[in-house]
């Protein structure tokens, strides 16, 4: 922090109070000195003073006084006789000018260069003669010399009094100086510059001059000797008073806010002093400058730099909890200390310094070290987090984040709540550097550190671990989802827990991100969660198609578990439509266009469609069926003739039981779909009977059929849409007709229009053996069925497409197989019988 100062070139731009100036000292012709003449003055200053100095041999300046005494005799006795012989020879008295020159050869041997003095120029208007122009002229330079002398012995002396007032105003206002003080010392210290200027101006010469004149190099070593205390101490002056200053620069925050004119002397000094500097650096006849350009300039900038990662360091020193690696709180303090520097701070500083977006960059830098470094302790460079540990963890309330697992750690290094916390400050403090250096991310510099490039493993680790919590708490929803009876809503219907609480842990997790990032984490995020969705749907779909126990016992809860997973499931449609829309509106652009495409939920839609049927096709399969298909079984048998209709009857009497409890265990709309899948089924266990009975066709068995379609009409007209009842009614009237075909031509005519609602030849073959066609033509109606066959899947669409309902294809489901179905094997129901469903519910 050393100052020293070397003069400020011209000596002559400095002496207030010299007795004369060389820019107003006239020559006698009236004219002023040239330039030539003023450098011609300063060397020989320097020479005298060197002829001084050598000649006193003194090791101290104790002898100054009585030397300067002994000089102002001289110069004044000079200056007398100058004026009083000038003024008698001046008409061409050669031996008037002869004298003057022995008297300026006298002054020359005993003047010593302390500074310029030109009054006695100024005592007379005598013009001299042309041809004593010369020397006249030196005697006038010589008399200046003196003045010069004069000057520099005085301001050497004064050297030690004003560095020492300096310190002890330093000391005085040690604890409570301000920056206002600071610069009236500066002040103080500028007056000793013309001193600095000449002692260092004579060093450099007679250095010059050390290999070849060593006796000379010795009478500089003297002055050096003599003159090194007392710049020494301008010099510690100088770095006191600038350290003082540095001293200030770092308070500069609160200064700005609670004394503002603090900050206007601090910057009046440093401009000040580079003032100095430039000008000492520019000056023709300048010794070497001890400073570079903008010095002080520099040093401020330097400064605050030390300032600014002070703060950092202070936050790397910094204790924190476990699961931890970042103070967030000193993160969010330190963007105030930037906000408060970059807006109230640097305002004061003129505008080549940059100072806003200087500061921006050194906070950003900052921020870019601490988030690196550490991040480092959980994310290596150059490697990418792997997903968790698995460990079983209980489904989470909505105040919970996923669970912490870090592979091969003990115990969580880093909680996913403070990865979130940090990703939203990368973020914010991205948008704040694009504001701040008012360019795009992009434009940079290659190799300039950006905190997105940090943003990314972020990114990768909380998704993986979200991932891996999410397919936890999936597994344990579904788990639990198993072993806990289903709730009832007020109305009695039957769902699950299992659904609502999955779709609330994704809505909290996709929420919880939200807040903090609209892009491609939330993006992420949405993925993971929404492959939860899929998970759980498929479990759905696995839990409804479970057969049932084989304590019948039991078929009550196995029924109200697939009455849940039906009406869940449908539910569960909809939250999707829900969620979707929300995700889709919570995403910024581009993310948000991608939401119906990449994540694929009309897919989880059709599969909890698909688990929500199949709950109720197990219903009717599982339970119902093993009640209904003893009773179809019969159908062809010797009672089934001589009872038309009572074995429908039957069928339907147990229908109408279970639909009784099964109206109020399902949500309307799916009890459309069992009712839909129920006259299905009752229809394929009926013509699959049928289809394996072998010669049962007898006299009367149309109007059997016919009583049978028209009880069967009958029930199912009040729970089904009428149309979908005459198609199913209307098949059976065709299946009676085939049965009853007595040649090729109406058999095959038969089978043209069953096959166009699925009936196969395979069935064709099946039902011939029982109607009243010949068996000679019964090869002929097969090659004809065949061809036809054959011809329309060439010819048509393929087979059927889905979302068709049953009634438009009602053969589609009728087995063929050549072993016959054990469909009484199982014992029958009790359920509908013991009637201990409401019992049951209210547990």
């Amino acid at each position: 922090d050393a100052a020293p100062f070397c003069g400020m070139g011209k000596l002559k731009e400095n002496h207030e109070g010299s007795t004369a100036s060389l820019d107003g000292h006239p020559d006698l012709g009236g004219q002023k000195y040239s330039h030539r003449l003023e450098e011609e003055a300063r060397a020989k200053a320097i020479e005298d003073v060197q002829l001084m100095l050598s000649s006193s041999r003194s090791a101290d300046l104790s002898r100054l006084p009585a030397i300067l005494a002994s000089q102002r005799q001289l110069l004044q006795a000079a200056e007398a006789a100058f004026v009083t012989d000038l003024g008698r020879h001046t008409q061409g008295h050669i031996n008037g000018f002869d004298r003057l020159s022995s008297i300026s050869q006298g002054c020359e041997a005993f003047t010593a260069n302390i500074e310029e003095n030109g009054e006695i120029c100024t005592r007379t208007d005598i013009g001299a003669p042309p041809q004593y122009e010369q020397e006249i002229n030196e005697l006038s330079n010589s008399v200046a010399n003196i003045a010069m002398v004069i000057d520099f012995a005085e301001k050497l002396q004064d050297i030690p009094d004003t560095t020492a007032a300096v310190m002890e105003d330093l000391r005085e206002r040690e604890q409570e100086i301000s920056a206002l003080d600071l610069f009236q010392m500066y002040h103080k210290l500028e007056a000793l510059a013309p001193v600095q200027s000449v002692v260092m101006g004579a060093f450099e010469q007679y250095q010059e001059t050390e290999a070849t004149l060593s006796d000379e190099y010795e009478l500089a070593k003297v002055s050096h000797d003599l003159f090194d205390g007392l710049l020494n101490q301008i010099n510690f002056a100088y770095g006191q008073l600038n350290g003082a200053l540095w001293n200030q620069v770092r308070k500069i925050e609160d200064l700005c806010e609670k004394n503002p004119s603090q900050v206007e002397a601090i910057l009046e000094i440093i401009e000040r002093q580079d003032t100095i500097s430039k000008t000492q650096l520019e000056a023709e006849d300048a010794c070497a400058p001890i400073h570079p350009q903008n010095y002080y300039m520099d040093t401020l900038l330097s400064t605050l730099s030390e300032l600014v990662d002070s703060y950092f360091d202070n936050l790397f020193k910094k204790d924190l909890p476990q699961g931890l690696i970042m103070d967030m709180e000193g993160l969010k303090e330190l963007s105030e200390t930037e906000e408060f520097m970059t807006k109230i701070v640097a305002p004061y500083f003129p505008p080549k310094y940059n100072m806003g977006e200087f500061l921006s960059s050194l906070f950003s830098d900052g921020f870019y070290v601490y988030i690196d470094e550490s991040l480092q302790k959980v994310i290596p460079r150059e490697s990418k987090p792997v997903p968790g540990k698995e460990t079983t963890s209980k489904v989470p309330t909505s105040e919970e984040s996923p669970t912490d697992t870090t592979p091969g750690a003990a115990a969580p290094t880093i909680q996913n709540s403070h990865i979130l916390e940090i990703i939203q400050f990368i973020l914010a403090r991205e948008k704040t550097d694009v504001q701040s250096f008012s360019i795009d991310q992009e434009m940079r510099e290659p190799d300039s550190p950006r905190l997105m490039d940090l943003v990314d493993p972020l990114f990768d680790m909380y998704a993986q671990r979200l991932k891996s919590t999410m397919d936890q708490w999936t597994g344990n929803i579904i788990k639990s989802d198993q072993e806990i009876l289903p709730r009832r809503t007020d109305d009695g219907a039957w769902y699950s827990q299992a659904g609502v609480e999955l779709f609330r842990i994704i809505h909290d997790q996709v929420e919880l991100v939200r807040d903090k990032t609209r892009g491609r984490l939330l993006y992420e995020v949405a993925k993971v969660t929404v492959a939860s969705v899929g998970m759980f749907a498929e479990a759905q779909i696995q839990n409804a198609s479970l057969p049932p126990p084989a304590d019948t016992s039991q078929d009550a809860h196995y029924v109200f578990r697939l009455c849940a997973i039906a009406n869940s499931s449908t539910s569960r449609i909809e939250d999707i439509d829900t969620l979707q829309n929300w995700i889709a509106e919570a995403l910024d652009p581009p993310y948000c266009f991608r939401v119906n495409i990449e994540l694929n939920m009309d897919a989880d839609s059709h599969s909890f469609q698909v688990a929500s049927g199949l709950a109720v096709r197990t219903i009717f399969r599982g339970i119902i069926h093993r009640d209904i298909s003893p009773v179809i079984d019969k159908v062809t048998s010797k009672d089934w003739y001589e009872n038309p209709g009572e074995l429908m009857a039957t069928v339907v009497v147990t229908l109408e039981d279970y639909f009784s409890d099964l109206r109020v265990f399902l949500r309307e709309a799916v009890f459309k779909v069992a009712s839909l899948e129920s006259i299905h089924q009752v229809w394929v266990l009926y013509v699959e009977k049928l289809l394996r009975a072998k010669g049962w066709v007898k006299e009367g068995f149309d109007e059997v059929m016919d009583e049978d379609a028209e009880v069967f009409r009958d029930f199912f007209s009040d729970v089904v849409e009428p149309s979908i009842v005459e198609s199913y009614y209307d098949r059976l009237l065709d299946m009676k007709e085939l049965y009853n075909a007595e040649t090729a031509d109406s058999a095959f005519m038969s089978f043209s229009v069953l096959s166009r609602y699925g009936f196969t030849p395979a069935m064709l073959k099946k039902a011939l053996p029982s109607t009243k066609t010949p068996s000679s033509d019964v090869s002929l109606v097969m090659d004809q069925a065949n061809m036809a066959s054959k011809s329309q899947e060439t010819t048509s669409d393929p087979a059927p497409v889905g979302g068709k309902s049953p009634a438009d294809l009602p053969f589609a489901s009728v087995n063929v197989g050549n072993k016959e179905k054990e469909l009484t094997t199982q014992k029958s129901s009790k359920w509908f019988k013991v009637r201990t469903v409401t019992a049951l519910a209210a547990q």
